[in-house]
């Protein structure tokens, strides 16, 4: 099965048992009852930890701001993406904001909201190499991705027959290996790139997008 970024590339609230009955719960029910919502320790500058632990982002404003219109707490929870889910699915948590993560609904039976905002994909590489980005552009050549995300789908679908694929737990590990020049691009979403990368102590003045 191809999965194409259009179509999974979003970031998404799941609401499992949560939106059915948000609108008309009274408002002292929602305050004696704290929504618990999973989110990604780091994936700036949606979702992260700040350096006290606190939850951060653009996107988890955008959850305090739905939280506050609806007149209940919400409380932050963090993971990897398998206990999150899991948690999700036995209701330690009422949501899960997906950023980049590769979750079936269907498979897991669960329900996702409209996406939130659509990420833009890039690849990034050295700006001495020459401009690349269809699959056969990158024969021979050393993509980088971090593990079991979307866009790890996504290069497994259309580019592992030209390319060879490394993943990464930790994107963090993936920008060593570009800026030391074990890896000929990385595959990324934009605004990380730029909320990682560019502000990183290492010289990335030799990438581009």
């Amino acid at each position: 099965m191809k999965y194409g970024l259009r179509g999974c590339f979003l970031i998404a609230l799941n609401f499992m048992c949560l939106t059915a009955g948000a609108e008309s719960a009274p408002p002292i029910v929602a305050e004696k009852s704290p929504l618990y919502i999973g989110i990604p320790s780091s994936r700036q500058p949606y979702a992260y930890l700040d350096a006290q632990k606190q939850a951060e982002g653009i996107l988890v404003d955008a959850i305090r701001a739905a939280c506050q219109q609806m007149q209940t707490n919400c409380e932050f929870a963090t993971g990897s993406p398998d206990q999150l889910l899991q948690d999700l699915q036995t209701l330690k948590l009422n949501a899960l904001l997906v950023v980049d993560a590769f979750i079936a609904p269907e498979v897991d039976k669960l329900q996702l909201t409209q996406p939130i905002c659509k990420p833009q994909p890039v690849f990034i590489q050295r700006a001495n190499a020459p401009t690349r980005s269809k699959p056969e552009d990158f024969r021979g050549t050393t993509l980088g991705v971090a593990e079991g995300s979307i866009f790890h789908i996504y290069l497994l679908d259309e580019y592992s027959n030209q390319a060879r694929l490394k993943t990464y737990p930790f994107m963090d590990n993936a920008v060593f290996d570009l800026v030391f020049g074990r890896l000929d691009a990385l595959f990324a979403e934009e605004a990380l790139i730029q909320a990682r990368i560019m502000d990183t102590p290492l010289d990335c003045n030799g990438l581009m997008i």
